[in-house]
């Protein structure tokens, strides 16, 4: 497997659900992420650093960016104690401040391990350190390399097979690079021609379960179904082509999802609908997905297959033609290693 050693990461912002309508967006939060990098739940203590005073530059990743505003006469411990509670929210390991506004003469005088210390502690809040005009503290939200002990539970590449019926054997067309939301950011053909991103774009990605599912960003809107909770539908705009998609969510009797009607609209083009039947497995996970037609004439069949770990390992994509099912695309997908986050972060 030919993968390169850098990979262009796009900058993947956090989002939050607003519950003020019945019609709702993915909305960004104030404080932003900068990267898409994992940061889930740990129990111990984040830490503070202030300029002068910060590890290595290959010992972390940034993954947020932390804003704290207080008005004159608050403490500037409180600032930093109100910092610390934001990154225990977001899970990073520590954070770098990286502008100090009015603190020159008193950081300046104190060691950063020894202020740091006995700010969190609450031991030494001197009258010198209440603000004398309204500040903005700015602080950079690290995950430590050494703490990554999960990134092998994501996709480092999807690779692409388109069947050869001649060969009677699959090749290899294109590398899908995920990000961890599971989205495809970058397509990279591996051969002459542009098989890849045409096959992924006209056959995968159109039905995507991770894009018409779970993919999350301001482009989407949608709708609860007032009854059950559940998701009704959601609306995706395409802000380059301005192109929608509109997608339908239904449930079985015991509420668990098991189709999706999908319609796409294009400038100028009549507009496509499809019917996908979806199959879960006994752990619930998708086993097998049926792309039909609005008049219900099947044209795709994918299965999907997991390993002992429960981790997709590949999918097969048949074509069906006149009601016959023919070998047609296949992905295979690849996890990172733990050193990866050496090596690609």
């Amino acid at each position: 497997m030919n993968i390169k050693k850098t990979i262009e990461w796009t900058v993947i912002f956090s989002v939050l659900i607003s519950l003020t309508s019945c019609y709702q967006s993915y909305h960004m939060s104030s404080d932003s992420r900068i990267s898409d990098f994992p940061t889930p739940p740990h129990n111990y203590n984040v830490e503070i650093f202030f300029p002068g005073e910060t590890p290595a530059d290959n010992e972390y990743i940034r993954t947020h960016i932390f804003q704290v505003t207080a008005p004159a006469g608050s403490q500037y411990a409180r600032m930093v104690q109100q910092m610390r509670e934001k990154a225990n929210a977001a899970y990073v390991d520590a954070v770098i401040i990286i502008n100090k506004d009015n603190y020159t003469q008193w950081v300046s005088s104190k060691s950063a391990i020894d202020y740091v210390a006995e700010i969190l502690t609450g031991v030494y809040v001197p009258e010198t350190h209440t603000l004398t005009e309204e500040t903005v503290l700015v602080g950079l939200g690290i995950k430590y390399k050494a703490n990554v002990d999960y990134l092998t539970k994501y996709r480092l590449v999807d690779q692409l097979h388109l069947y050869d019926a001649e060969k009677q054997d699959y090749v290899h067309i294109a590398d899908l690079y995920p990000d961890f939301h599971n989205a495809i950011f970058k397509i990279e053909n591996t051969g002459d021609s542009n098989q890849g991103i045409f096959h992924y774009e006209q056959f995968i990605k159109k039905h995507s379960l991770a894009f018409l599912i779970d993919e999350k960003s301001s482009f989407w809107r949608y709708s609860f179904n007032a009854n059950s909770g559940k998701l009704k539908k959601r609306k995706y705009t395409n802000p380059t082509t301005q192109s929608h998609i509109i997608v339908r969510y239904n449930y079985d009797a015991d509420g668990k999802l098991n189709s999706l009607k999908t319609k796409h609209r294009y400038p100028g083009r009549i507009p496509e609908e499809y019917l996908l039947k979806l199959e879960l497995d006994s752990l619930g996970r998708f086993s097998e997905k049926i792309v039909k037609k609005s008049d219900g004439t099947p044209l795709l069949i994918e299965w999907f297959y997991y390993n002992e770990e429960g981790y997709l390992i590949n999918s097969l994509v048949y074509s069906i033609e006149d009601g016959k099912e023919m070998p047609f695309l296949k992905i295979d997908y690849f996890y990172y290693e733990e050193e990866d986050v050496y090596t690609y972060f």
